[in-house]
């Protein structure tokens, strides 16, 4: 019952759909109607700013990270802590509160990556940052960061269990950004867009 019970709660805790509140309440669009139409924190970074985006991430960061953490905190074993770092994923993807759509889990998932392998993330963390800043490209230095992920963190000595959940983790994320968005980059819809479409509404 406790595992069901937890795996339930990874799952609503997935489905809370963060850009979707985010920016109905600052900006007064459905993030559905949108740029690439996809509810997550990419498309609101590359269409309504890097200020709404941020909150975005948070939110949805802080649902992966606490799923997993909730998990430990009940002395949950490997096998329930991939499960519910991998339900939070869907969850996320899969929303309930959205009509089982949602975005493509990246966020989430890497705050599960979070709770599993804390210093290795900080590391990774700092590097995409830094490579963003020299490139200024979100997806390749985002690559970056997730290949960096599994070498990095065997040679900090982390379980390898933890490692192999978040490759699980990060790799059903991967999927569904291909599934969804292909290879290429977001297309931004140009602001004359947005608001045509807010004038509609």
């Amino acid at each position: 019952m406790t595992i069901a019970l937890l795996v339930l709660t990874a799952y609503l805790l997935g489905s809370i759909p963060t850009s979707y509140l985010v920016v109905q309440f600052f900006h007064g669009l459905d993030i559905r109607r949108v740029g690439t139409t996809n509810p997550g924190m990419m498309n609101v970074w590359d269409n309504l700013g890097f200020a709404s985006a941020l909150l975005v991430a948070i939110g949805d960061i802080g649902k992966g990270s606490l799923a997993v953490g909730l998990a430990y905190w009940l002395n949950a074993d490997a096998f329930v802590v991939c499960t519910v770092a991998l339900t939070v994923v869907l969850g996320h993807d899969f929303s309930v509160f959205l009509k089982f759509h949602g975005g493509n889990g990246m966020a989430p998932a890497v705050g599960a990556v979070i709770a599993l392998l804390p210093v290795s993330t900080i590391y990774i963390l700092i590097t995409v940052i830094a490579l963003y800043l020299i490139t200024r490209r979100k997806r390749l230095s985002g690559i970056v960061g997730i290949l960096m992920i599994p070498s990095l963190s065997y040679l900090l000595g982390y379980d390898e269990s933890k490692i192999l959940i978040a490759v699980l983790v990060l790799t059903l994320a991967v999927l569904k950004v291909i599934r969804f968005e292909g290879f290429s980059a977001d297309r931004k819809r140009q602001p004359d867009d947005l608001v045509r479409q807010h004038e509609d509404e």
